[in-house]
């Protein structure tokens, strides 16, 4: 939640002029998406009176899921919601260092706002790795705070791809082979494998 806040502040805060660079959604698209957000309204509102005691009954059982966020409203809650921004920061210099590895410039502000940008995109159901979706918002959003070629910015969503991407994946599949039990488990399964198999053979003898 205090990372969804983050990002929330960044985007309008410093990426404003970067959502002021999208395109403008066709009218017709808007209209037919304005129909459908009105009918799901009221196909919700026919649920909700139909069935008001099983949602009712649902809600309530959701309320202790929500009761530990209200630690969150408090002094503490606010240094922590001031480390998420620096923890933000420091991806944001990622951003910058990769840029500088393809000669695109990026001050901090502009490594923000792609941050932001693209994290919010990563939101957007997709393959895994986000594949796709995150993609076009690097593009779109490097394109929109630079001046280089599209040539230059596939590179830098390349690089930014293996720099996020590559060390993480293969940190996790080490601590998961070696520290929680991978290779032990299929050496184990096979033991019992094995073990089976003489068993059966001895009853069939």
């Amino acid at each position: 939640m205090l990372d969804a806040v983050a990002l929330g502040v960044i985007l309008i805060v410093l990426a404003y002029d970067l959502l002021r660079k999208l395109p403008k959604p066709n009218e017709t698209l808007l209209l037919i998406g304005g129909g459908l957000v009105v009918v799901l309204a009221l196909v919700a509102a026919i649920a909700f009176l139909r069935h008001r005691e099983r949602l009712l009954f649902l809600l309530r059982a959701l309320v202790p899921l929500a009761q530990p966020s209200k630690q969150l409203l408090s002094r503490f809650g606010l240094v922590l919601l001031g480390v998420s921004l620096l923890i933000w920061g420091v991806e944001a210099s990622v951003y910058m260092a990769v840029g500088h590895a393809v000669d695109i410039t990026l001050s901090l502000q502009d490594a923000l706002a792609v941050v932001a940008f693209t994290n919010a995109a990563s939101l957007i159901p997709a393959a895994p790795g986000y594949i796709g979706t995150y993609d076009a918002a690097v593009i779109f959003a490097v394109g929109a705070v630079s001046t280089a070629s599209k040539s230059t910015i596939l590179s830098y969503l390349l690089l930014l791809r293996f720099v996020l991407f590559i060390p993480i994946t293969v940190a996790g599949f080490g601590l998961l082979v070696f520290r929680y039990g991978g290779l032990s488990r299929i050496r184990a399964a096979r033991e019992s494998a094995r073990a089976e198999t003489g068993e059966t053979a001895a009853a069939t003898a």
